[in-house]
């Protein structure tokens, strides 16, 4: 198998040989010496290549193997070069039909593209535009057709989507696809600060706008989905947000009435985790979490808003995410939480751990249970 591989790369080469040279330029000896480096060499003979061709088209399910001819048992009856000119001809139509499908196949471009123009149709209904946004969340998920979707203009059609002249159902779909496109990459989050043609505004400004003029819970989660795709650990993106007001945007939703449970717990995850990213000594996190602790401003109703979700977590789940939010807002919080008596909470519950389970909880893993009380008491020492 190697000797056909280095035999390939030579044949490759051969062109540019008269101008260049063969920059490979290897002996009938080192081909000999690579050749023996292979442990599985593949029979190269009438007989080893019937079998291959014959086990290839046995394997192909039994639905499209009818009416291709093939009866293994006869042909395995047949002498080899009768057997092989027969399975070869088999080969070759099962080829062209492999081609013809794949011909028939949508590229991904003509997938992408169609559903760019019905987003940008005027006549589009509801339900087309939410259609065609359910599978252009799934399709971006994809990290490279995410990048071929921005190359062919289609991130600003996707972000006009998210002007609050759209219906709601619309606007939380298209920040759900913006929030998968984005996520964990570095390049694609700086698409959130671009501007989009006909002075339309950039997605992070589209998105802190829904924060405040959402109704609904469902819209009002994918806002904060899509911003903590677009703010975790890219510092260009958080400049933005904290010179956008970003913290008093969430902190106004985080209190908006209608404003439930769920929501507010993963607005409170975003804000701890800008803050860990202050506190690992990221500039830009800085500026974008510096009202937090502040009694002057929203900032310190956060710290509130820990306590709050130390309180009331009925889940261990949302047990652990409150210890967390404690943890990233201490070093803000501190003289707040001594106010709530925070410290006095979190040894209460963690004594309650080391007994059982809080009460309502069914913490199925002892290690899981174990954790938990381990922070509580962590947190408790650290607001001493």
């Amino acid at each position: 198998m190697v000797l056909m591989i280095a035999m390939s790369l030579v044949s490759m080469e051969s062109t540019d040989d008269a101008i260049m040279g063969n920059p490979f330029d290897l002996s009938t000896e080192a081909l000999a010496s690579i050749a023996d480096l292979d442990d599985y060499p593949i029979e190269d003979n009438d007989a080893a290549r019937a079998d291959r061709m014959l086990a290839a088209l046995e394997s192909i399910p039994e639905g499209e193997r009818q009416g291709m001819d093939l009866d293994v048992e006869a042909l395995r009856s047949k002498p080899l070069a009768e057997r092989l000119a027969k399975l070869q001809g088999l080969w070759e139509v099962r080829q062209q039909e492999l081609r013809e499908a794949y011909d028939a196949m949508p590229k991904v471009n003509e997938l992408l593209m169609e559903r760019i123009d019905i987003l940008n149709n005027a006549d589009a209904t509801d339900g087309a535009l939410t259609g065609a946004l359910t599978d252009l969340e799934d399709l971006l998920s994809d990290i490279d057709m995410a990048r071929d979707f921005h190359t062919i203009g289609g991130f600003p059609t996707l972000a006009s989507m998210l002007r609050c002249s759209r219906p709601e159902g619309v606007r939380e779909l298209a920040a759900w696809a913006v929030g998968t496109a984005v996520k964990n990459e570095p390049e694609h989050q700086l698409w959130a600060l671009e501007d989009g043609p006909d002075s339309q505004p950039s997605v992070l400004a589209l998105l802190l706008e829904n924060a405040m003029a959402a109704t609904t819970p469902t819209l009002r989660s994918k806002v904060v989905y899509a911003l903590s795709a677009c703010l975790t650990n890219s510092g260009d993106v958080q400049l933005q947000f904290g010179s956008r007001m970003g913290e008093a945007v969430l902190s106004a939703m985080y209190g908006a009435d209608g404003s439930d449970r769920r929501v507010r717990m993963k607005t409170l995850t975003l804000m701890s985790d800008l803050l860990q990213e202050a506190a690992r000594g990221s500039p830009a996190a800085v500026l974008a979490t510096m009202p937090v602790g502040s009694t002057a401003s929203s900032g310190g109703a956060w710290c509130r808003r820990v306590d709050e979700a130390l309180q009331h977590a009925h889940s261990p789940a949302a047990l652990e995410k409150a210890i967390e939010a404690v943890q990233s807002f201490t070093p803000s919080c501190r003289d707040q939480f001594a106010q709530l008596d925070t410290k006095r909470r979190l040894e209460g519950l963690a004594q309650q751990c080391r007994s059982s389970p809080p009460e309502g909880f069914e913490v199925a893993e002892e290690e899981f249970h174990k954790e938990l009380t381990q922070k509580l008491e962590e947190c408790a020492v650290a607001l001493r």
